[in-house]
């Protein structure tokens, strides 16, 4: 991943970054339950670099609090 830039001049909060990546995503892993939209798999295999023009359709509904 280039986000960060590569070898001496690369970003220097990009272990703050990713730190803070994985907190959020155990946080919404944690109090969300995760349904797809659509329920019609569709695999995607592409050697590619960019964006695909692909939606990925995502219901969340929060947990219960017990």
């Amino acid at each position: 991943l280039a986000g960060f830039g590569l070898g001496t001049r690369s970003c220097v909060g990009r272990d703050l970054s990713w730190n803070e990546l994985y907190l959020v995503l155990a946080n919404l892993i944690r109090h969300f339950n995760f349904e797809l939209v659509n329920k019609e798999v569709v695999s995607i295999y592409k050697f590619i670099h960019r964006p695909i023009d692909k939606k990925l359709g995502v219901k969340l509904t929060r947990r219960s609090k017990n």
